[in-house]
């Protein structure tokens, strides 16, 4: 649950991982829901189609008639009317076994078995039909994957280890005080349920659209967590009173574990604390169930907690004699307020961070919609001298997407361009390529060597020849001119590529290139809001 509400998987995401997950494709889900999420159209069918397009997941969308599913050979991604809205949802059918359908419940986020007529009447007929090609999924699968097992890891560990630690001290105290520890060490468990659920509500400031917090509070018809910890009288004094639990039940935790549960001075001094929090109790029950009448599930959990602690408290209250000092009284209060402190120091960041997630999402679908790519790329400057012949030329001399690249052959920036321009051309065969490069004519110029050379392969006409020589070039640790030629002899041809490095010079001073890589895509300068990576997002198919 609580590694769902840092890290949610939202419907669309989901669907189209499981849907993956059925037909084992190797494509992270970190990778997955940024691409979805990324995409101009998303929450559509499209984000995914576009995504499995790009991971050689051949696909298709077609329209069925809602009685003809059945029909269609599953797994497959539709769409399904959710029971306590109108919202739809996308879902994935694994199988049909006679009249039963196989398929997730987005809403309860789990697999279960309808009946097909049932199921067919809450479906719109709209079908995503996938089949893996050979090669289907994520070049660096087995990385991220790691990354992500790595994070998920660390995360049940951080729980393991304070699990651990809370266990360790009450089997402590049953070893030293027995059952008679019973109470306090109730009491105790009661305070780790209050830090949960405090958790849960503190994140529903951050988030409250949260899939597992809104799997969480809906509920009955008067059931409404929105309606009560959106009022004003869910705050007091600025503060919302789920910090302020939040805080009591975190400094009474950390009070009890370190000063010792079975301690008689320690267990009055809660005791008497949790029997003053009672007047709150009932005011938080008048309030939903008079003023708002709507009922918070979160908080009513709480205000069940402080009233089993009070309970536990008015039982041993009669049983403790001994007066407890005026420093454990300090202390406890200390604890209290500092993790009252840092709760308030901690939950901004925590918005922030939040807040600048979904600004960074909603920039990059905006950024990477081709609408708005198109219209920046025009106002950048354009090809203003005739570039025909220079160069090397690669891919389709006929695509409707050119990409002019100038660059050093010694420039780092430049070697990893080349790697993804490679990607661009094998996936998409409405590309060309032409490369330029920054070299003169001189013996002392040490790039006129290898661009002399790459020049002589590629006039030899032999695309894969040039692809090959490029990419031993540019991937190399090292640059070593002697032998990458050795390699590709050319004795021969190399003096009659002079005149073409002099052209290729005489070409960027007069288009006054400053840097390299400089990249023009359809004659304009790529944007500097835009780098080469960017490219695969509005040119790959």
């Amino acid at each position: 649950m609580f590694w769902n509400l840092s890290e949610p998987r939202p419907n669309g995401p989901l669907a189209a991982s499981l849907f993956l997950e059925l037909t084992a494709v190797k494509l992270s889900y970190t990778t997955l829901q940024q691409e979805v999420e990324d995409h101009p159209d998303y929450p559509s069918l499209l984000s995914i189609s576009d995504v499995f397009s790009k991971y050689k997941v051949d696909n298709i969308t077609a329209n069925f008639a809602p009685a003809d599913l059945e029909k269609i050979p599953p797994p497959y991604i539709t769409q399904i009317k959710g029971l306590e809205n109108d919202t739809e949802y996308f879902t994935v059918v694994r199988k049909f076994n006679n009249d039963m359908v196989s398929a997730f419940d987005p809403e309860r986020r789990k697999w279960k078995n309808y009946r097909f007529q049932d199921f067919a009447d809450r479906t719109s007929g709209v079908v995503l039909l996938a089949e893996p090609g050979h090669d289907a999924g994520e070049p660096d699968y087995k990385e991220k994957r790691r990354e992500e097992r790595f994070n998920s890891f660390s995360f049940y560990a951080l729980l393991s280890v304070l699990a651990t630690i809370f266990a360790t001290v009450i089997l402590r105290a049953f070893w030293l005080a027995g059952l008679s520890i019973l109470p306090a060490a109730t009491f105790s468990l009661l305070s780790v349920i209050g830090i949960l659920v405090g958790i849960l509500l503190i994140w529903y400031e951050i988030d409250r659209y949260n899939p597992v917090i809104r799997q969480i509070c809906k509920g009955g018809r008067r059931v409404n967590c929105n309606a009560v910890l959106q009022s004003d009288a869910a705050y007091i004094g600025g503060v919302s009173w789920s910090t302020i639990g939040l805080a009591y039940f975190t400094g009474q935790l950390i009070f009890m574990l370190t000063q010792g549960i079975t301690s008689p001075e320690i267990q009055a001094i809660t005791s008497i604390v949790s029997l003053l929090t009672l007047p709150y109790v009932f005011y938080s029950l008048y309030f939903q169930s008079r003023i708002v009448k709507q009922w918070c599930l979160l908080c009513l959990i709480i205000q069940a907690v402080l009233i089993l602690q009070a309970s536990i408290a008015a039982y041993q209250t009669g049983k403790l004699t001994v007066h407890f000092s005026p420093e454990a009284l300090v202390l406890y209060i200390l604890f209290s307020v500092t993790s009252l402190l840092a709760i308030l120091q901690l939950l901004p960041v925590l918005k922030r961070a939040k807040r600048n997630n979904f600004v960074k999402t909603q920039l990059k679908r905006l950024k990477y919609d081709p609408v708005v790519f198109n219209a920046v790329l025009r106002k950048q400057r354009n090809i203003h001298e005739d570039a025909e012949g220079l160069g090397i030329v690669l891919g389709n001399p006929n695509a409707a997407n050119k990409i002019l690249k100038v660059c050093n052959p010694y420039c780092g920036p430049c070697a990893h361009a080349h790697t993804t321009i490679e990607k661009l051309l094998e996936n998409n065969p409405d590309i060309q390529l032409q490369i330029i490069f920054t070299a003169t004519s001189d013996d002392k110029d040490r790039r006129k060597w290898p661009v002399r050379h790459l020049l002589a392969i590629a006039a030899d006409n032999n695309e894969s020849m040039t692809k090959q020589a490029l990419g031993d070039w540019y991937l190399a640790p090292e640059k070593d001119y002697d032998s990458f030629a050795s390699r590709y002899p050319m004795e021969d041809k190399l003096a009659r590529q002079d005149n073409k490095i002099e052209a290729m010079q005489n070409w960027c001073t007069k288009m006054e290139i400053a840097h390299t890589p400089t990249i023009f895509i359809n004659n304009h300068e790529l944007p500097d809001i835009y780098d080469i990576h960017d490219l695969k997002n509005f040119l790959s198919v």
